[in-house]
């Protein structure tokens, strides 16, 4: 089960197959590691927290878990993450 997560102006979209969700960065409470390999993504939405695996995640391409996480939390500040050289 692949899937890719886009960041767009107000909310982060996950795409998998044909399928969209999104959520508003706004409603993103915190984003933490679990394990060695999931991210939690704490929301004040219905559905509560979001569980992310790494290796389940094409888009964007990272080699760890807290190369994601770090592209996430600066994505919910609209920031640009850093560069591989930086």
């Amino acid at each position: 089960m692949s899937y890719a997560i886009i960041n767009n102006t107000g909310v982060l979209t996950f795409i998998r197959d044909q399928q969209f969700f999104f959520v508003a960065k706004t409603s993103i409470k915190s984003i933490s590691l679990i394990r060695d390999e999931i991210i939690k993504l704490e929301t004040d939405l219905c559905i509560g927290s979001i569980y992310i695996r790494h290796k389940d995640v094409t888009d964007p391409i990272t080699f760890m878990p807290i190369s994601l996480m770090s592209y996430l939390r600066y994505w919910i500040v609209d920031l640009q993450p850093p560069g591989p050289n930086q």
